[in-house]
């Protein structure tokens, strides 16, 4: 996600350092279907990564209160033996 954040902030920054040259040499069309690409990207990135993240965080949270258990299991028994 970060690297398509940072295409997308550098055509942003290439545009307005160089818009003049952009219009010059009639090349706007050419830039506006390059940022679009390049937020069509850091979309689906973001798409990934968010799914990513749904569907590991359930895990996460059966692991924790799992391990939860465990302890309070372990730390509620007497100890024999000893």
């Amino acid at each position: 996600m970060r690297q398509t954040i940072d295409t997308i902030n550098q055509k942003f920054r290439e545009n307005s350092t160089g818009i003049r040259v952009v219009k010059a040499f009639k090349k706007t069309d050419y830039e506006e279907r390059a940022f679009a690409q390049a937020t069509d990207a850091s979309f689906d990135a973001n798409v990934k990564a968010e799914s990513t993240m749904m569907l590991l965080s359930p895990l996460i949270l059966l692991v924790a209160n799992a391990l939860t258990l465990v302890i309070l299991y372990n730390g509620g028994t007497p100890r024999r033996g000893r």
